[in-house]
């Protein structure tokens, strides 16, 4: 390792930060938190008035700088210059990859790259003791330190999973490999069949059982739900003496769903058709990688187990390897009716497989959002209104959110005011209050922006922070309420937190994407905004929509243009966007048309109570948009601030 190297270890009982070998002490939380910060996170640069707001979210900018440069100058007293890895500039901070580096990430590459040198040493941690000593540094701070435990767990379990799925794996060394994944989760049953397997097999059936036990033990109290069929299977078959298979018993466990419970997808095990020497290993990374995107979703919850006694969605996936390729048909179905939900069929080659595997599992990911969103909400509309349980309450809810009209949202504020209300705990309701508390102003031409809107979006957004701090919802919705009250900085913390939390969700992307291109964050803002176009998912026009505004604001105006042409007017306002984008390309008549079309547009839909004249119009259109960089805005409104032209 470099000499110049800053090495963070978050994996001891205290945190520890060395740089070129020295044990760096600050003694001072704020000073740990910073570095700690900048080294975890993957940004190459960040400005010195975004970390200010992050540490210090509760005082005045001014403040925050100050305590931010006094915190500075005291790692600069301690550790002197912290060159090539981390460099202090006058306005914003600058990171060397290459000369930072962390236990977790160390741990990792371990297991994926070495896993012969892998100790139970390495295994011994408990990610909720991770930086728990910074999470009273500040709230958005803390919402990090919960983010970045499950990154790490993420990142682990997986590299832990793939070993296991690995041919002539070492017995001791695959039980230690087991019980790590037992402790970071004890229903994980693929690490359960292998210890019941290895304890078999060495003599210990009793030991077998007992984990047997303890697994049904805690499905049946936590979850109501029994083992899966193989583990059933497996535990018959260990009792016997033998592995053959077992029926699984009679009297299947009834679960009735809470009423806050969001339905389930069971995904089962992937299976290869022919060649499974070669095929196995690789189903089995696939799966760890779908599971992965699929259980960052909020609006379901993913299980390793077949729910008992209850309606669920079971995804399917079928592997196989031809001369130099492999062939995979994922399926999804409901299981009350066997219907298929959705399916998908590709081929890719060997070669590429596990560089493009992530890429294909985050595309499944967000077209399955799509179609089990579709499904949930046509099944709650053929229910009966007193028989929808507060999850589904909150599923109409959310289906009413994309018809972009004053009477559908005045309908769903009024039953998610009532869902929270009656269900305070119920964090999704919080969540989508402030979403709409968000963005009123723009669906209701006339309707102006106010504190009273932006406060009740930031106390619901708090709310459902304090309930879930790992939902990405949560965090999108934070990041736009402080945006709207100028919080740029902060904002920004949270657009990264909620992109990195959930980037297979289409909606996260793209709005998130608007997000960074407000907050004149330009290149993140077209790299997801690009990367999103490659998806094979199709864009909605509410989607291209807000591309359009993306790349006007990046100074794309060609793809700018190609966006606006097919958002049309999902929203209302794109005609005033795109009369600037054709005035800029100068396109003067095309520019008048939709800019009259604008107005004209404004005018049917206007809920203001004064008359919607051309200037009262204007003046609505200037306060939806918190655009940071003024000069932006400048340019934006210049061509609309003069009457259309009649033709």
């Amino acid at each position: 390792m470099d000499v110049n190297t800053l090495e963070i270890s978050l994996l001891n009982s205290v945190p520890e930060i060395r740089y070129r070998g020295d044990l760096v002490q600050l003694n001072s939380k704020k000073a740990e938190a910073l570095l700690i910060y900048i080294a975890l996170t993957k940004e190459r640069f960040f400005r010195r008035d975004f970390l200010a707001m992050l540490l210090w979210e509760d005082r005045d900018l001014k403040l925050a700088r100050d305590n931010l440069r006094q915190t500075l100058a005291r790692i600069k007293r301690t550790c002197g210059e912290l060159r090539p890895a981390i460099e202090i500039q006058r306005s914003k901070i600058l990171v060397d990859a290459k000369s930072v580096a962390n236990d977790i990430q160390t741990l990792v590459l371990k297991i994926t790259e070495q896993p012969e040198d892998l100790r139970p040493a390495d295994l011994n941690f408990e990610f909720d003791r991770i930086l728990a000593q910074f999470d009273e540094v500040g709230e958005a701070f803390s919402s990090w330190i919960h983010v970045a435990r499950r990154t790490a767990e993420d990142n682990i379990s997986q590299g832990l999973l793939g070993l296991l799925a690995k041919p002539n794996l070492d017995p001791n060394a695959g039980l230690m490999v087991a019980n790590a994944l037992l402790r970071i989760d004890p229903t994980n049953e693929t690490a359960v069949r292998f210890k019941m397997q290895n304890l078999a097999f060495r003599g210990e059936p009793a030991v077998a059982l007992r984990a047997y036990n303890e697994l049904y033990d805690l499905l049946d109290r936590e979850y109501d739900v029994e083992p899966a069929p193989e583990t059933i299977d497996l535990n018959a078959a260990i009792k016997l003496g033998s592995f053959a298979s077992a029926n699984a018993p009679s009297n299947p466990i009834i679960h009735r769903p809470a009423n806050d419970e969001p339905p389930q997808i069971f995904v089962s095990d992937f299976t290869v058709s022919n060649d499974p020497s070669k095929s196995k290993m690789l189903a089995q990374f696939f799966r760890s990688e779908v599971l992965s995107n699929l259980s960052r979703f909020r609006e379901w919850s993913v299980v390793d187990f077949r729910p008992q006694g209850r309606d669920f969605y079971q995804l399917d996936c079928q592997i196989a390897s031809r001369q130099d390729d492999i062939e995979a048909i994922v399926t999804v179905r409901r299981d009350a009716d066997g219907r298929i939900v959705w399916s998908e069929h590709f081929i890719t080659g060997y070669d590429n497989w596990r560089t493009t595997q992530w890429r294909i599992a985050r595309q499944l990911a967000l077209a399955i959002n799509l179609s089990l969103s579709t499904d949930r909400l046509k099944s709650c509309l053929r229910e009966r209104p007193e028989d929808r349980t507060t999850f589904d309450k909150w599923a109409l809810c959310n289906g009413l959110n994309s018809q972009w009209s004053p009477d559908a949202m005045n309908t769903v504020i009024s039953n998610l005011e009532e869902i929270a209300k009656t269900s305070p705990q119920f964090g999704l309701a919080h969540s989508h209050l402030a979403e709409y508390y968000n963005k009123r102003h723009l669906v209701y031409p006339g309707l102006f922006r106010s504190k009273e809107s932006v406060a009740k979006a930031l106390y619901h957004a708090k709310q459902s922070m304090v309930l879930d701090p790992l939902d990405t919802h949560t965090h999108r919705v934070l990041a736009w309420a402080r945006t709207l009250n100028g919080e740029y900085d902060v904002a920004e913390f949270h657009f990264q937190q909620a992109f990195d939390l959930n980037p297979a969700n289409l909606n996260v992307r793209i709005s998130c994407a608007l997000g960074f291109a407000f907050l004149d964050n330009l290149e993140k803002a077209c790299s997801i905004a690009d990367e999103t176009r490659k998806m094979s998912v199709p864009l909605q026009p509410v989607h291209w929509a807000y591309m359009q505004n993306i790349y006007f604001l990046s100074g794309r105006l060609s793809d700018a243009k190609q966006a606006g042409d097919i958002a049309d007017d999902a929203i209302l306002n794109i005609p005033a966007w795109q009369a600037t984008v054709l005035k800029e390309q100068g396109d003067i008549d095309g520019a008048e048309r939709q800019k009259a079309r604008f107005f004209e547009l404004t005018r049917q839909n206007w809920h203001g109570e004064a008359e919607p004249d051309d200037q009262k119009i204007l003046e609505w259109f200037a306060q939806c948009f918190p655009i940071k960089n003024t000069e932006k805005v400048e340019g934006l409104f210049r061509f609309m601030q003069r009457s259309p032209q009649p033709h």
